[in-house]
């Protein structure tokens, strides 16, 4: 999870600040000294933090991340690249879990996952953007950080204008700007996502662009809402494991058979041998361009 923002939000979810959580654990895997001292410093002067260190052949087989686990505890995996976390994301995750027991695990609603992009889509939850094309002026200076969707300009182009699917940045710092002239999102990069786990969703960043400027839209809004859902069963389909909770039991019971590939064996090959589905409920975002947000 990114600095400050990961650090408050878990300070907060401390059993001592009457959250569900007893400790947090970093799982240090970078080399960069710079990360390094940043943890190890916020974890020295944080009540309820720890580091579990691994050794260099350890830390290239993401299986050994799950040593730690032991029976009796119920582990909330959170992985570094979240940056935004909705208040009731971690609450809302272990009720669900509680009320699900066969469930192997229980995955966060996560903005931006592969299959997830095809579902909000389908929810009508992502908005028409489209990238600007040509620098449209603003304020002088400019702000340096402008996240609201209500401060940008509308989008201009020809009115038959699609994004290409080997689309380049058309200059630096770019942004992508609210169709309104639009009543849907045809002919957006979000048409393309589709309901698996390596489609569009994953590897193309215009699909990622359009869901993050959608979710700046709602959440400046206060209509983060529209992400909810109940509960969606995966059916034993790969899902990623960004945010999620498991108990610790459940870990020790099948770890000895895990491979490098823990994601793909707690989603698929574990939950089909022991006929445990997994369901999906909160909220947050990830892909290889763009960083993840969590929410409920």
């Amino acid at each position: 999870m990114a600095g400050e923002t990961g650090t408050h939000y878990f300070q907060r979810n401390l059993v001592h600040h009457g959250g569900f959580l007893d400790e947090v654990v970093f799982l240090q895997r970078t080399s960069d000294q710079e990360d390094i001292d940043w943890l190890h410093t916020t974890v020295s002067k944080t009540p309820g933090y720890s580091i579990a260190n691994y050794t260099e052949d350890r830390v290239s087989n993401y299986a050994h991340s799950w040593d730690l686990c032991e029976p009796g505890t119920m582990y909330i995996k959170i992985d570094d690249d979240i940056v935004f976390i909705e208040d009731t994301t971690i609450p809302a995750i272990v009720d669900t879990k509680l009320k699900n027991p066969n469930s192997l695990l229980v995955s966060a609603n996560a903005l931006n996952q592969p299959a997830l992009a095809w579902i909000h889509h389908h929810l009508g939850v992502v908005k028409p953007y489209l990238p600007e094309l040509t620098p449209i002026p603003g304020p002088n200076p400019k702000p340096k950080y402008d996240w609201r969707a209500s401060d940008l300009p509308d989008w201009q182009g020809p009115q038959s204008y699609t994004v290409p699917d080997d689309f380049k940045p058309p200059f630096p710092s770019h942004r992508w700007l609210p169709a309104r002239h639009l009543n849907n999102t045809d002919g957006t990069p979000i048409t393309t996502a589709d309901y698996t786990p390596d489609g569009p969703g994953w590897y193309r960043w215009t699909v990622a662009a359009q869901q993050h400027y959608s979710f700046f839209e709602h959440l400046e809004k206060g209509e983060l809402w529209r992400y909810r859902f109940t509960v969606w069963d995966y059916h034993y389909d790969r899902l990623s494991t960004t945010f999620m909770c498991i108990w610790g039991d459940d870990v020790v019971a099948i770890r000895d058979d895990m491979s490098g590939d823990d994601e793909g064996y707690m989603t698929i090959e574990a939950p089909k041998r022991l006929r445990r589905r997994m369901p999906s409920l909160i909220y947050s975002s990830s892909s290889s361009s763009f960083k993840n947000i969590a929410l409920f």
